[in-house]
């Protein structure tokens, strides 16, 4: 097996190196460090974006309510 994969492309390896900016700071990470980062990422862009809809769905309501309470007189 080890032959096989020695004279085959079955297995390769190659260095990265990924230099990212994390809070506006440079840092090196490897490939687990770089996933995590991103998961945390899109999970904070998710939830701001379901936070921004709820407040806009809310102020609609707020909105809607005072327009029964004018038109409906309750």
């Amino acid at each position: 097996m080890q032959r096989l994969f020695r004279q085959t492309t079955l297995q390769d390896s190659m260095s990265c190196n990924f230099n990212v900016l994390i809070s506006g700071m440079p840092r090196v990470m490897g490939v687990r460090e770089l996933l995590q980062e991103w998961c945390a990422w899109r999970t904070e862009c998710v939830r701001r974006r379901v936070y921004y809809i709820m407040h806009r769905k809310m102020d609609k309501l707020h909105l809607l309510k005072g327009l029964k309470k004018i038109l409906l007189g309750y």
